[in-house]
């Protein structure tokens, strides 16, 4: 999109700044991506995977349901699942921006044949209600792109390009084809206002709003199960247990790479079901006498280990890059447990202190170290804009010159009656619905 708002407007300085609006949100999440995409085999990835529930080719949708009207609600189902679908209404709501579009491009060539009869009011040409028609074009395929590839006709697609697979869902791409409906939503609503005699021009957005809240009354109301009395960690620990699901994931594809079996010890487990603080460090060769200094916080552990001889210790976390265990303040060389793939050292003879810590690694310092100076550069671009606003200049009389503009149309609409509307939905779903 950046590029063509670049070349339509013949302007350099457009993709310059746009070039920087992207980098600087890419580098403001490179903290999280970074790593995340660095660290990837170091876990068991190729588990995210897995079918027939998490790959792409078992996944896709239909177009009835892509298109799918509202459907009935029904009070008496225990947490629906909401349909999968862009939705017949906001696909239908999309079509009067289709006819804009084509109305645009007839007018964009009839203005070229003629010249301008007076200048806009804003610097770059366009309102802030109407995109020009190369912009709704773009977000009309765009719409129709992401719609193709939740459909089994888009497979050829997915296998040609390998990795889409991580998106697993096809129809996940329903996220970003709403975004583009929603575009060419509020192009429908521009198009009906300047069709409809004066009276009428503030009916469409109400309406419309309207038609979309009571299309998808199922997203209104969820279900809920019954949340329990209190949940402790032995009632997570024993769901954990009975179904499988490790923390946060499905098929345990964030545990480490040498964790090919979870551990048979079930010691942890029960001091955790006994509300217990559980002492993670253990000998496993060896003898060696333990004492707890500071387990409170499993990711910074301290003990006082007296080995009798050469002994094995192991930390019952899974090893991972961030451990570190330093023995009388030194680093200890660090490998992990057969199958299990848990913290393991030695230790030679005598009395020690032993820390065992979780903190950042280089790779993820200086992701965080992205970020800041993102974060930074753009506090400073802000600054740097709002002094030359003060200092003056042709940004100031361009900027100024747009904000009045935006002004006089922001106070044009009746923005009391939208938010009346939005108090009525409100009311209807606490006094109607809820009840």
């Amino acid at each position: 999109y950046l590029a063509l708002l670049a070349w339509r407007s013949r302007s350099g300085q457009v993709l310059r700044r746009g070039g920087l609006a992207l980098a600087l949100g890419i580098g403001l999440s490179a903290y999280f991506w970074l790593p995340a995409l660095a660290e990837r085999d170091l876990v068991h990835s190729d588990r995210l995977l897995v079918p027939p529930i998490f790959t792409w080719h078992t996944n896709f949708i239909t177009p009835g349901e892509l298109l799918a009207p509202p459907r009935a609600e029904d009070p008496s189902l225990l947490n629906p699942s909401p349909p999968r679908a862009l939705g017949l209404v906001p696909a239908a709501l999309s079509l009067p921006g289709f006819v804009s579009l084509g109305l645009k491009a007839i007018q964009g060539r009839q203005r070229a044949r003629r010249p301008a009869l007076q200048p806009s009011a804003f610097p770059h040409g366009s309102s802030p209600m109407e995109l020009g028609h190369w912009s709704l074009g773009f977000f009309l395929l765009a719409l129709l792109a992401y719609g193709f590839m939740t459909l089994p006709a888009s497979a050829p697609v997915w296998r040609l390009l390998p990795p889409l697979e991580l998106v697993q869902f096809p129809w996940r791409l329903l996220g970003p084809a709403a975004l583009c409906a929603a575009v060419l939503i509020g192009a429908s609503v521009a198009a009906l206002e300047r069709a409809l005699p004066a009276r009428f021009t503030l009916a469409p957005a109400p309406v419309v709003i309207v038609l979309i809240a009571a299309a998808n009354l199922s997203w209104w109301y969820p279900r809920y199960c019954a949340p329990q009395a209190q949940a402790t960690l032995a009632d997570m620990l024993a769901f954990e247990q009975a179904s499988g699901t490790l923390g946060t994931t499905a098929k345990g594809e964030y545990l480490p790479r040498a964790v090919a079996a979870m551990p048979a010890d079930e010691a942890l487990a029960q001091a955790i079901r006994r509300g217990e603080e559980p002492v993670r460090l253990q000998v496993a060769v060896g003898e060696a006498d333990l004492t707890v200094r500071d387990a409170r916080d499993p990711l910074d552990a301290a003990f006082t280990v007296e080995a009798g001889t050469t002994a094995t210790l192991v930390y019952r976390q899974f090893l991972y890059p961030g451990w570190r265990v330093l023995v009388d303040g030194a680093p200890a060389t660090l490998t992990p447990t057969p199958a299990t793939g848990l913290i393991q050292f030695t230790l030679p003879p005598g009395e020690h202190a032993v820390r065992v810590v979780f903190g950042a690694t280089p790779l993820r310092t200086a992701a965080t170290a992205v970020s800041a100076v993102s974060l930074a550069t753009l506090v400073l671009g802000a600054a740097s804009l709002r002094r030359r606003s003060v200092d003056g200049g042709q940004w100031t009389a361009d900027s100024a010159a747009s904000l009045r503009a935006f002004g006089h149309w922001a106070l044009s609409i009746e923005n009391g009656d939208l938010l009346l509307l939005s108090a009525l939905l409100l009311a209807l779903k606490l006094g109607v619905i809820d009840r």
